[in-house]
């Protein structure tokens, strides 16, 4: 698992990202919205997949990058499971990129991820990682002034930062990614079968 301070290098091969993919909306949503759990998945699931993941982890792209479409075509589109992100950043940029994804709106959010999780090897590496990511980002669609606006939205720096924190202190999250099944905790960046082990 990636630690507060590890300096783990990205091992997911860096992905082709379809330019325009997020294209969309230049408005920021109401923060009551931004900071709303986002989910994959039916709420009648009889399974909840809950993750804590900071973008910038390695071993948290290759789970979004493996082991996340696995998940999803076999348990949550059949309505098996359902998925929670949480994000619970290690470092600034992932801290900057979580606040941008939820700024996105809910249709763009997990699209969001996908392109940030697929280019780690690319933005991670640099020197100025934000700068980095915030072109990969461009590159993909996503207007420069929304990002801008995101990151000068009122509360939305500290409401993020809570999600960690309470992560933290109502289950002991120290890294990254770590999984709460049904409420069971599971860390580190597991084969699937761990994790449907504890399914009903």
């Amino acid at each position: 698992a990636c630690g507060g301070k590890s300096a783990d290098s990205p091992s997911s091969p860096s992905a082709a990202v379809q330019p325009g993919i997020l294209a969309g909306s230049t408005q920021v949503p109401p923060l009551a919205d931004m900071l709303a759990e986002k989910r994959i998945g039916s709420a009648d699931a009889p399974n909840l997949v809950i993750q804590y993941s900071s973008l910038g982890c390695s071993h948290c792209a290759d789970f979004h990058n493996l082991t996340l479409p696995t998940l999803k075509s076999q348990f949550i589109d059949k309505g098996v499971a359902a998925f929670v992100y949480r994000d619970f950043a290690l470092e600034s940029t992932s801290l900057k990129g979580a606040m941008v994804a939820r700024c996105s709106g809910d249709s763009r959010y997990f699209a969001v991820l996908d392109v940030i999780y697929q280019t780690q090897s690319t933005w991670a590496r640099a020197s100025d990682t934000w700068s980095a990511l915030q072109k990969v980002l461009r590159d993909a669609g996503l207007e420069q002034s929304l990002m801008d606006a995101c990151l000068a939205t009122t509360g939305l720096e500290a409401g993020v930062t809570s999600i960690r924190q309470q992560g933290v202190d109502a289950h002991g999250i120290s890294g990254t990614p770590t999984f709460l099944v049904n409420g069971t905790k599971v860390v580190g960046n597991v084969p699937l079968s761990t994790i449907t082990n504890y399914f009903k």
